[in-house]
């Protein structure tokens, strides 16, 4: 390790059903430019073999990261309890300057955390944030940057949906993670409650320029079918999680400074809902979700008027199949 014994950077790595990914993923990680890096690698109950082809790789890479003076972890939950019970778990074991998450059916270029991390010693940044691809490992479908260091025009970037939620290309000072922070226990849009604290409670942010991280974006998933209580559950638990970040902004005396972003975020979890507002069953729940915006969304300047239109009609059909 550096003189004082301590990593640079703890990266959380949740794994769960991934046996087609993890080796790719983990040679990615131990093949870092940068070291001193604590991998911790939690095992969700994974039914398949993850965790026997994590153990073949990293003893393969055993004298390597002796070398280069990286330690891994496999920690395992005492049940299969999903990604954020997963994350907050992880997150007690690290003992890195900065810490990151890594998906394990994702990977990362070999200089990510290197550039990373240089960039926040530079800058001596709370947070520092690089850009990312999404791919089927053969095909890029699309690029993304952060673009932001202001805090304030980061969050209204984040609420607007201009900039990404996701923990896997932001590398935090581990101090932040010290705070007061509220984990979500839901898994549909559980980034945005942990980036948002994060954010709040950072004084310099840092971009990098450059798309590190590699996003596995499968397009035949994409098109499957989800059974009508799966769409319904996402839903739901993305809702419910939005509830937290407004929660959060109110905590912090900020719900007036930023009404326009989020009341996106609640016009977005309506939207969100998809042909179910369309369906007697569901019609008057979603009409009651989050009721404040049914009027102000025609108002909200996130909005374009294209959208709008959209959901005046769906508010007129979910009107009128509550009075029949």
């Amino acid at each position: 390790m550096q003189n004082n014994d301590m990593p640079k950077v703890s990266v959380i790595i949740p794994v769960y059903g991934v046996e087609k990914y993890i080796e790719r993923c983990a040679r990615s990680l131990f093949e870092q430019t940068l070291d001193c890096i604590e991998y911790i690698f939690v095992d969700d109950c994974s039914p398949d073999k993850s965790i026997e082809i994590l153990e073949r790789v990293a003893d393969e890479y055993r004298s390597r990261l002796v070398e280069e003076q990286k330690l891994v972890r496999i920690e395992r939950m005492s049940k299969n309890s999903g990604l954020p019970a997963v994350r907050k778990y992880g997150i007690q074991f690290c003992t890195a300057e900065y810490i990151i998450h890594c998906d394990s059916d994702d990977w990362v270029d070999m200089d990510m955390y290197r550039i990373m991390y240089e960039e926040a010693k530079r800058t001596d940044a709370d947070i520092v944030m690089c850009g990312y691809k999404a791919t089927d490992g053969v095909k890029v479908f699309k690029e993304c940057y952060h673009q932001q260091t202001n805090k304030t025009k980061l969050l209204s970037s984040l609420l607007t949906m201009h900039e990404s939620w996701s923990v896997w290309n932001k590398m935090c000072k581990r101090s932040l993670y010290d705070s007061d922070i509220v984990y979500p226990t839901l898994a549909m849009g559980e980034d945005m409650v942990l980036t948002t604290q994060m954010v709040l409670n950072a004084e310099r942010i840092a971009v990098v320029n450059k798309a590190l991280y590699n996003y596995f974006y499968n397009p035949n998933s994409i098109t499957k079918v989800q059974s009508e209580n799966s769409r319904y559950k996402h839903w739901k638990d993305s809702a419910e999680n939005a509830k937290m970040v407004f929660s959060i902004f109110k905590k912090k005396g900020l719900e007036y400074k930023y009404a326009n972003e989020l009341g996106y975020l609640k016009f977005l979890q309506k939207e969100l809902a998809g042909d179910l507002a369309r369906k007697k069953k569901y019609s008057k729940e979603w009409l009651e979700m989050f009721q404040e915006i049914n009027l102000r969304a025609f108002s909200n300047p996130y909005i374009s008027n294209s959208r709008k239109l959209r959901y005046l009609v769906k508010l007129l059909y979910a009107e009128i199949l509550n009075v029949i």
